[in-house]
């Protein structure tokens, strides 16, 4: 189900910032300068950073006017179909929704780096595995921006396009680096918001997908 390189680069994100948590200050250290993240203004990153919530309301609108038009055996195109829908929505409510936002965000603990010692903040930095960090709501662990951009990805799944899988990723990218040059996440927070919500994106294809899931193996 998972790729030997996703797994890799899974256990080396999770061993590398766990032995050096300094990491994350030293990444965030480069877009900070004079007191504050010097390109948080930029136009492309304010952005990036605005426009994730009005498009996740308009593609919820979208998948559910798709659920309904695709409920009796109707599709759009080759691949937009009931499934299609299911899968988009059901991975959109579990992934970036629930366990990003409900349960990462809210239970993690950590600090964001704007509010952190290193960076003009009162709270003390903590790893990402250090749960008791001072943070009480909405949390830096993980982030929630590119846990929605990780949605656009799904669509790559469904048209099986190449042209949308570089797309989605790039856009996934940029959101990452959004949030870390803002100082709103740390590096370690971008990058398992990719790993947790491909996991939950993979899961969720096989269960609908089955039949295609196992011939891609």
């Amino acid at each position: 189900m998972f790729g030997r390189l996703f797994i890799l680069f899974s256990v080396a994100v999770a061993v590398v910032f766990a032995c050096f948590p300094e990491l994350d200050i030293f990444v965030s250290k480069l877009f900070y300068r004079d007191g504050e993240f010097f390109l948080k203004h930029e136009p492309i990153f304010e952005f990036m950073h605005d426009v994730i919530v009005p498009l996740t309301i308009v593609t919820v609108i979208v998948l559910l006017a798709l659920l309904i038009y695709t409920y009796k055996g109707r599709k759009i195109g080759k691949y937009l179909d009931k499934k299609a829908a299911i899968f988009l929505l059901v991975y959109l409510i579990t992934g970036p929704a629930v366990v990003t936002n409900l349960v990462f965000k809210e239970y993690s603990g950590r600090v964001r780096p704007v509010n952190s010692k290193f960076f003009g903040g009162e709270h003390k930095f903590t790893p990402y595995y250090d749960f008791s960090g001072k943070c009480d709501h909405n949390c830096s662990f993980i982030s929630g921006h590119v846990g929605g951009a990780m949605f656009f990805l799904a669509l790559a799944y469904v048209f099986r396009n190449r042209l949308i899988l570089v797309l989605s990723l790039s856009f996934v990218a940029l959101m990452a680096l959004t949030r870390v040059v803002q100082g709103a996440h740390f590096l370690s927070d971008v990058l398992f918001a990719i790993i947790v919500n491909f996991i939950i994106l993979k899961l969720v294809y096989y269960l609908i997908y089955k039949k295609e899931a196992r011939l891609e193996e």
